[in-house]
């Protein structure tokens, strides 16, 4: 009926017949991220989490990995786009909105852009100075 309230919309289909009501089952949380952020904060909220989550970040790494890097200090940003590509593969079959395991992973690209970004400036630095 409006944003946010997918799960009493969840409720009206039961009621109707439209979705089964198997006891003891709840529709309380979507099996796809980004079904799960369309219904509830709409198109603008599922525009602004890929661009966040995923594109800028991508960029970032895709980025440091283009910049002529060494490998030894690139593996900031290989780990990163793993990283990205785990989740937004995983997006796709469950939601990790609703998951205790989602801090943890957005500490971890946080922690891994910023290792990028310092390897990036190692990495020009030595090849600065050795020019």
């Amino acid at each position: 009926t409006g944003l946010g309230d997918a799960q009493s919309d969840f409720d009206v289909l039961m009621a109707s017949g439209a979705l089964p009501a198997i006891p003891g089952a709840s529709y309380a949380i979507f099996h796809n991220t980004y079904a799960d952020v369309a219904a509830t904060t709409g198109l603008f909220g599922l525009i602004a989490m890929l661009l966040g989550v995923f594109l800028l970040p991508l960029r970032a790494f895709v980025r440091q990995l283009r910049s002529g890097v060494a490998l030894a200090n690139s593996w900031f940003a290989l780990a990163g786009v793993g990283v990205i590509a785990n989740n937004f593969v995983f997006g796709l079959s469950n939601s990790w909105l609703h998951l205790r395991g989602l801090p943890f992973v957005l500490l971890l690209m946080l922690v891994l852009l910023s290792g990028a970004s310092k390897a990036g400036h190692s990495g020009s630095d030595a090849s600065a100075s050795s020019s």
